[in-house]
């Protein structure tokens, strides 16, 4: 049995740690200093972060004052947690994200990597560590190297309406046909997983693992899950894992998340020892010979692998989520369904006609309705922090000090009354009118200079996949129970339900199919 004196001293090591890792000071420290009491050094703390802290002058619950546990708070600023103030407006979310900003990432993305000392794109906290990685990663995602992928791009859709075609559902047999000459029943959200999947394995990879034919590798998609949930509780408790919590927190997550790790990384292996065959052209490919032009590296192999997760993450995950809450709304709304439907039968002669370029960006109402439903439902509606570097900085003006940390959610934004009035409606109308406000208002790729490099790509296997399932079938939501999987509840019924975890978890909604 653990003696007092053991006792004393893990609780003052535990304590040691906390200050340690959540950076914590000020009377609290100096109590630490003069007393070895916990108790002490608690009531101290609490005190400085009330009534001394930085951001004490800021509204919010006051245990968020206290602690990051409690982090759901709504209004224009907020204090959210003890060093965190969140924006909810446009100019607010452009102080902070835009180019030229005195802030960097949070120091919670330390955490979040699966490799330690080697980070990504999304996970480098250094501006400049950034800007290197961007510059190597920018060349396999140009405009370029994306017109020599849309061989591939199309075939990979082509599977998708073949298997949205049959009638029955083999990964869900559950789900009986009719004779009525519609499909059984699909969960969009899962063949949207399945689509953008074998979209970024092939892409980047030059290799298709089959999810929308075989279930396979359907694990890594629960694995990339797993992952995100990691990272969601990792940003707002980054101390998690160096006080060794995370067993407790997210069982099983880490596992899941390692594992992915490793499938990532043996593909990436098994793609550097062979080639693609003459003719395929992949991203990973361009990566492998790319350099940055400022300093002439390339990416190191740790490097590579920690670029391909996101990329499989970044460019499956997110555009899966789009797509799946376009189909919600637009089978939710049968006017804006005939309407967009109208619009790419007429301008396509045929199916194989439809591809990115000038043609496809005409259909002006068909754009709107991808891009109403990504205001609706964004991605990655959470804040994404950033820390204030020295000399502080001000956000709609407001004068935030150095060490805190700044953050704006994407769903907020895109909810503002002001500026999308009915926010909770989806109405596509609303993104012919072009005005200003609702532009700058308007993010789901975020802006600035850690905005999403691979948007290019997110719009290209989103914008020709909708377009193309609109030629090829008349769709419709499923009956009864079912077919209300995926709608919000209270003021929000009409929106497509995700829950937060990084980027969105989902479910649904089911459809019905009919070749045209």
């Amino acid at each position: 049995m653990m003696d007092r004196w053991t006792m004393a001293s893990s609780v003052t090591d535990l304590f040691q740690s906390l200050l340690r890792v959540a950076g914590w000071g000020g009377l609290a420290g100096f109590v630490y200093v003069r007393t070895t009491n916990p108790r002490a050094v608690v009531v101290a703390l609490c005190i400085h972060r009330l009534y001394f802290h930085p951001l004490a002058k800021y509204p919010g619950p006051w245990l968020a004052k206290l602690t990051s546990w409690r982090a759901v708070y709504y209004g224009p600023i907020v204090r959210y947690a003890p060093h965190r103030v969140i924006f909810a407006s446009s100019t607010g979310f452009h102080d902070i994200y835009g180019f030229g900003k005195n802030v960097q990432k949070s120091p919670s993305y330390h955490s979040i990597g699966l490799r330690k000392g080697f980070s990504s794109t999304l996970t480098a906290v250094d501006n400049k560590v950034h800007g290197r990685k961007r510059r190597i990663l920018s060349q396999g995602l140009s405009d370029q190297n994306l017109k020599l992928l849309e061989p591939t791009l199309l075939r990979t859709v082509d599977r998708l309406c073949s298997r949205l075609a049959e009638r029955q559902d083999d990964f869900s047999p559950a789900y009986q046909t009719t004779d009525d000459g519609w499909t059984c029943p699909k969960n969009m959200s899962e063949w949207c997983d399945y689509y953008t999947f074998d979209v970024m394995t092939e892409l980047v990879f030059g290799r298709s693992l089959h999810a929308l034919e075989k279930p396979d590798y359907h694990f890594i998609l629960d694995d990339m899950l797993a992952q995100m949930r990691r990272v969601s509780i990792l940003t707002e408790l980054p101390a998690i894992e160096p006080l060794g919590l995370g067993r407790f927190v997210y069982p099983g997550a880490l596992q899941k998340a390692m594992r992915f790790g490793r499938t990532s990384q043996m593909i990436v292996e098994e793609r550097r020892k062979s080639p693609p065959s003459d003719g395929v052209v992949d991203i990973c490919s361009k990566l492998l010979a790319a350099k940055d032009p400022n300093t002439g590296e390339g990416f190191p192999a740790p490097e590579l692998y920690a670029e391909s997760n996101l990329l499989i993450v970044a460019g499956s995950d997110t555009t899966s989520i789009a797509m799946a809450a376009t189909f919600f709304y637009l089978t939710r709304y049968p006017d804006a369904l005939a309407t967009a439907t109208a619009e790419i039968r007429s301008t396509f002669a045929d199916v194989q006609d439809i591809r990115p370029g000038v043609t496809l960006s005409s259909c002006t109402y068909f754009r709107a309705c991808l891009d109403e439903a990504m205001r609706l439902t964004p991605s990655v509606g959470g804040a994404l922090w950033r820390e204030v570097l020295a000399g502080g900085t001000t956000i709609d003006g407001e004068l935030i000090p150095e060490g805190m940390e700044v953050g704006a959610g994407i769903y907020a934004l895109h909810h503002d009354e002001a500026v999308f009035p009915e926010p909770s409606v989806f109405r596509p109308e609303r993104w012919l009118e072009k005005t200003t406000s609702a532009s700058s208002s308007f993010a789901p790729f975020s802006v600035g200079p850690r905005a999403c490099v691979g948007k290019g790509l997110a719009v290209m296997e989103f914008t020709v996949a909708m377009a193309r399932v609109l030629w090829r079938f008349d769709m419709r939501a499923a009956d009864g129970q079912l077919g209300r999987v995926g709608e919000g509840t209270g003021d929000r019924e009409g929106e497509y339900e995700t829950r937060w975890c990084f980027t969105s978890m989902k479910d649904g909604p089911f459809l019905q199919f009919r070749v045209r």
